[in-house]
């Protein structure tokens, strides 16, 4: 299938008895892996040394959680950010290293120290906005935003400094800002017959059981790998039965004649779910999109700004879902 990219997530991969196995033999296929972690095993007098045989089996680069400088995470059991913070300096000397964080209701007001470390650190930085999970509902609500005004203006700050700086750390913050932006041809731009995750092109999302699922928020399980001969048949058999693989942007409910359709092209699917349904609108894009406009696209490079203002349609209708927090959800899933 010319697989050469492969990210082992979790649950928590170094559980896996065999991760160091699994690494050596993707490198031995020539292939790229890389290892999503909450760090949580790593804080420990052997920490280093796990992370020195992973580099040596040949991964590329650690992803660490951190949502934090000080004290204890909320939301990850015995997560203790000032040691998975160490563990990140540690894991840069054998590895190419990203920090990941979720922000929450909770630690916007940390966003600062968080880029103070992440630069003097030279470390790259993924920031995701919180969103609700299936599986997370209960938390979820608990760590939801509560008002994304404040929010984008921090995001605002956060970008500020960064471009003040001159782009010294690799910056990502999910539907905000994307660091593989360089140019207005990095851009993309929704068309009637995308698909909304578009951006999901190409990959295949295996569980731990060897079940394949649409991505790590629809868990559903599709096809089990194990009833087939090829992993190219188990993918064929579920792109010709699910209806999923078939939804175009243009066919969302409201978001047609959205006036940020060619920049949104309706968002998660899976969100979306969670809501109303999969062909309804994401109220986190309907929240994001006039907040990105207002404070997030006026500090981009000249260039990036006018193509992403050209795909703005001044006709267009506002956002479906509106407001300063995400909705009240009306079903459970």
């Amino acid at each position: 299938m010319g697989v050469r990219r492969y990210i082992l997530i979790g649950g928590e991969p170094l559980m896996h008895p065999d991760v160091l196995e699994i690494i050596s033999y993707i490198t031995g296929k020539k292939g790229y892996s890389s290892l999503v972690t909450n760090g949580s095993l790593l804080m420990g007098n052997k920490g280093e040394q796990m992370i020195q045989d992973l580099a040596d089996a040949g991964l590329r680069y650690i992803a660490i959680s951190l949502d934090g400088i000080k004290g204890h995470d909320p939301v990850r059991v015995g997560a203790v950010n000032h040691k998975l913070a160490d563990i990140a300096i540690k894991a840069k000397k054998y590895l190419r290293t990203i920090i990941i964080s979720v922000v929450n209701e909770h630690n916007i007001e940390h966003l600062d120290a968080m880029y103070d470390f992440v630069k003097e650190n030279r470390l790259e930085w993924k920031i995701n906005t919180h969103m609700h999970t299936p599986d997370a509902l209960e938390i979820g609500e608990q760590q939801s935003i509560q008002n994304y005004d404040n929010l984008f203006k921090a995001y605002r700050n956060l970008l500020e400094r960064h471009f003040n700086d001159g782009q010294i750390i690799g910056l990502d913050i999910g539907g905000v800002h994307h660091n593989y932006e360089k140019t207005a041809l990095d851009m993309h731009e929704f068309t009637e017959v995308s698909h909304p995750c578009d951006y999901r092109k190409g990959t295949i999302n295996i569980n731990p059981k060897g079940e394949l699922t649409i991505c790590p928020l629809l868990t559903k399980p599709l096809a089990n790998t194990e009833e087939y001969d090829h992993l190219s048949q188990a993918c064929a058999k579920v792109e010709s039965e699910v209806d999923f693989y078939s939804i175009r942007s243009g066919a969302l409910s409201h978001c047609r004649q959205c006036k940020y359709f060619s920049l949104c092209g309706g968002g998660c699917r899976a969100h979306a779910g969670l809501y109303d349904t999969q062909m309804s609108p994401d109220p986190m894009k309907c929240l994001t999109m006039p907040r990105w406009e207002k404070h997030i696209l006026p500090l981009l490079p000249e260039d990036i700004q006018a193509a992403k203002r050209k795909l703005i349609s001044e006709h267009g209708h506002p956002p479906f879902y509106s407001g300063r927090k995400m909705p009240t959800r009306h079903h459970s899933i």
